[in-house]
């Protein structure tokens, strides 16, 4: 998909006489800050939630598969979103990104962190 609108951008641009053949500059900087201000969280919030708790992992680089652009960004913006409208309480959410995402974190995270913060907080 994002090819694909990366593509439509490079043909865009093209058209108006602009030379562009990076294609992954084509979606980014400008473009990114006009995408993150329409799906800002709206501005009334709900009331603050003290027993909801989130886990969000964003992994752009694999050891062994092409990057993900922008998976970072878009788990900070989700954290952003369930604190500013959704009441969630910051240190109810746990965010991982790229090379704190292991194997063990996630275990310790889901299976321990999780379940003890709902069996303590009923």
């Amino acid at each position: 998909m994002i090819g694909q609108v990366q593509t439509a951008y490079l043909h865009k641009d093209m058209d108006q006489g602009r030379q562009s053949s990076d294609t992954a500059a084509i979606f980014g900087g400008e473009e990114l800050a006009k995408l993150d201000e329409e799906l800002a969280p709206p501005e009334s919030r709900t009331p603050s939630k003290d027993h909801a708790y989130a886990v969000i992992f964003g992994i752009e680089r694999y050891r062994d598969l092409p990057q993900v652009d922008y998976a970072m960004h878009d788990a900070e913006m989700v954290k952003k979103y369930l604190v500013s409208a959704l009441g969630y309480r910051e240190q109810n959410i746990i965010l991982l990104l790229n090379d704190r995402v292991t194997r063990s974190q996630i275990e310790a995270r889901l299976e321990k962190w999780l379940p003890a913060q709902i069996n303590n907080n009923p």
